[in-house]
């Protein structure tokens, strides 16, 4: 088996110098949707029974799965329509305490029915056009 070595490019980017040759560089912005959640953690009588992704679901986890004990709350019509969460999402730690607790990711790795992203959360979807 013959293994080609990996050409590299600049990229410009301070803490990021050097990228595989073939790897197209884009600001997320242009690729992708970042929302920040507003769903809290609550259950009011009249919202939509939901299953919530919550601030240690993602930080203590690479990936968010059905095997996850997600907390029952309630939502809006409007937050389930924005910020179900779906297979191939990333979601982000938004916020914290601690500098270094801010951004921590988890890949949304399965379809989970009534997963909706929780308030301190931000959610990534890829652009379609873009996959």
């Amino acid at each position: 088996m013959i293994v080609e070595a990996i050409k590299y490019k600049k990229t410009g980017i301070d803490w990021m110098p050097e990228v595989p040759e073939h790897w197209e560089i884009r600001r997320i912005k242009f690729i992708a949707d970042i929302k920040f959640s507003t769903v809290d953690k609550h259950n009011l009588k009249e919202e939509k029974k939901v299953r919530l992704c919550n601030y240690v679901d993602v930080y203590k986890n690479e990936y968010v799965d059905k095997s996850l004990d997600f907390m029952n709350a309630s939502a809006s019509e409007e937050e389930i329509k924005k910020f179900t969460v779906h297979k191939g999402d990333i979601i982000l730690t938004k916020d914290s305490e601690t500098f270094n607790d801010i951004a921590v990711p988890a890949l949304v790795t399965e379809q989970i029915d009534g997963l909706v992203c929780g308030y301190h959360l931000a959610q990534i979807k890829a652009n379609e056009k873009d996959n």
